[in-house]
């Protein structure tokens, strides 16, 4: 998303705590069990995760769940991420992808979410016959579960598939000379993280 909005953004580098707090609940989640590492506000936060998602599960018997798999939304590899969590039905037409945000800053909302929607191309790339994607964002620390549901119709995927490729292509773009800024699109909300 901070790509989008700007080429040349470039994440803070290291590791905070905040970061690191996360991880281990996104770990916990994954595992599902408890990390004695973790206090009990982000213990409760996994357990409000790990309840959602089998709530997820419950309305689809029989169906394929994939945890931290990897989705490139294409044959090239134009880009791909690790999706927390991809639930396929049974019948192969319905998919439902969660991601776990542990942070305390809001998201993008769902619809035009960058990840949510690479994720969704990644899941219909893998699983052709899939006609509707629901993305959920999971914020447990801020009581948050934003969610759209997308009908990757052709024209549907065709024109996210198309805004996907040109940030990717743009930030390739920026990226090869570091010290040209031509590219640079200042703005509050991306520079505060670059």
């Amino acid at each position: 998303q901070a790509r989008e909005a700007c080429p040349k953004y470039t994440p803070a580098q290291g590791n905070s705590a905040a970061a690191e707090a996360g991880t281990r609940q996104h770990d916990a989640v994954e595992r599902a069990e408890d990390n004695e590492h973790l206090d009990d506000n982000q213990a409760y936060a996994v357990a409000e995760c790990l309840a959602y998602l089998d709530k997820v599960a419950e309305r689809y018997p029989g169906a394929t769940v994939l945890k931290e798999e990897y989705w490139p939304i294409d044959a090239e590899h134009t880009t791909a991420g690790y999706a927390d969590y991809v639930l396929i039905s049974a019948d192969g037409k319905t998919a439902e992808v969660a991601d776990l945000k542990f942070g305390k800053q809001a998201v993008e909302e769902a619809s035009t979410n960058l990840q949510g929607i690479a994720y969704l191309l990644g899941v219909k790339h893998r699983f052709p016959s899939v006609e509707t994607v629901t993305v959920s964002f999971i914020c447990p620390h801020m009581d948050v579960v934003d969610k759209h549901t997308f009908v990757p119709t052709p024209q549907v995927r065709d024109s996210l598939y198309l805004r996907v490729k040109v940030v990717v292509e743009r930030a390739k773009l920026a990226t090869q000379n570091p010290d040209d800024f031509s590219l640079a699109s200042p703005s509050a909300s991306a520079c505060m993280f670059c």
